[in-house]
């Protein structure tokens, strides 16, 4: 089904056609209007003895589209409720719930003479339908529900309210004035009011559909429904709403410090998973580090132990940097030592390693001088045999 663009009017002066068209927040009633007319009606009026109720129908003056459809819906329940079945007697109550210019739009369109039939008030109806709904409102209304961004999911809204108010909207379509071909105004088909809600909501929730196996033309309504509450909503982080006339005034130094503890917290949760308050000792939980007890408690035991380590009669403040200081001191000097020690046995064996292999060079030198000493006095004793034998 092709999706039209919105009918903009030519010439100077025109209204945005998106002005007066249904949104997704119902109409307040302005509390400067003038007091609605309160009707006694019956529910069954052909019964003696039918209950009554009251009903209050406000002045229609300069409505938007889904005013005029309400207040059509309550005037039908009224002339229901009075009995009023003749068409002249309903046109005369029709007026008197009218403003200025709608009663004159009207009268207009009713005929001269006073003869009222059910066509004619259906027609004078219609003609002051079609002057409060803007010019192509059924193909505006499409577009806007379809194209424009003003139809997203508000924040605050679960899946359901915003199904369910583009259900109620798309209901009211067969109500509009005719199409400009003059066809009747329909409904939109189920699978684009999927569609439109599917494309309306946040973009955190189409991402995760699109990962977790969604899929679009497989799916009714009621099923996206259904995942949405099932798998996305649970882990929303509900809006916190803000009363400004509360809070009271914080100082400067507060108001850092909190904003710092915030920024922090909120740097842990988006590491952790978006919208979700981790502890860095509780993990995922229902608080942030920030606001851990346990972790109060532990520094709160903490800064007490290091008062009663410190000596009552030092009126130093600086004590706890003095103590600290030394402790670090005490441990360099220790790693130090220990070094030290560790340099002092290296070089201790390589000394004695060295006097062991000295030890050996000396004792091959003795032997080599002893054999050489053998040696010598042998030959001596040989040339000495060798002259004696010559004489």
């Amino acid at each position: 089904m092709p999706v039209l663009s919105p009918v903009v009017p030519q010439g100077s002066g025109h209204r945005d056609p998106y002005t007066k068209l249904i949104r997704l927040e119902r109409p307040v009633q302005d509390p400067d209007a003038d007091a609605p007319r309160e009707f006694k009606l019956k529910r069954d009026p052909t019964a003696k003895g039918s209950a009554t109720y009251m009903l209050k129908i406000p002045l229609l003056k300069d409505p938007t589209c889904e005013e005029f459809l309400l207040f059509m819906r309550s005037v039908r329940e009224a002339w229901k409720g009075q009995a009023l079945l003749d068409a002249k007697d309903r046109a005369e109550f029709f007026k008197q719930l009218l403003g200025d210019a709608e009663r004159t739009t009207f009268s207009t369109a009713l005929p001269a003479d006073g003869n009222v039939t059910n066509d004619d008030l259906d027609r004078a109806i219609l003609a002051l339908k079609k002057s409060i709904f803007p010019q192509g409102a059924w193909c505006s209304q499409m577009h806007l529900m379809l194209k424009h961004s003003g139809m997203r999911k508000p924040a605050g809204w679960t899946v359901r309210q915003y199904a369910h108010r583009m259900q109620e909207i798309n209901n009211y379509l067969p109500e509009f004035p005719p199409k400009l071909n003059d066809e009747p105004a329909t409904k939109l088909d189920d699978y684009l009011i999927l569609m439109s809600v599917y494309y309306g909501l946040p973009n955190s929730y189409i991402k995760n559909m699109t990962v977790q196996g969604f899929q679009l033309e497989l799916e009714t309504l009621s099923s996206l429904i259904e995942f949405c509450e099932s798998r996305l909503e649970p882990f929303d982080q509900p809006d916190k709403p803000s009363n400004s006339s509360s809070q009271k005034k914080e100082s400067k130094s507060k108001r850092k410090k909190r904003d710092s503890d915030g920024d922090r917290d909120s740097h842990d949760n988006n590491k952790r998973g978006r919208g979700q308050q981790y502890c860095i000792l509780h993990g995922k939980g229902s608080h942030p580090t920030g606001d851990c007890e346990t972790l109060k408690k532990m520094a709160e035991e903490r800064k007490q132990a290091q008062k009663e380590r410190r000596k009552p009669h030092s009126p130093n403040k600086n004590n706890g940097r003095e103590d600290f200081n030394a402790i670090v001191q005490a441990a360099v000097t220790k790693a130090m030592e220990a070094e030290t020690n560790q340099i002092i046995k290296k070089v201790l064996r390589a000394q004695k390693k060295k006097r062991e292999a000295d030890d050996e060079d000396f004792n091959e030198i003795e032997v080599l001088k002893t054999k050489l000493n053998r040696k010598l006095n042998i030959q001596k004793d040989n040339e000495y045999d060798t002259d004696s034998d010559d004489e």
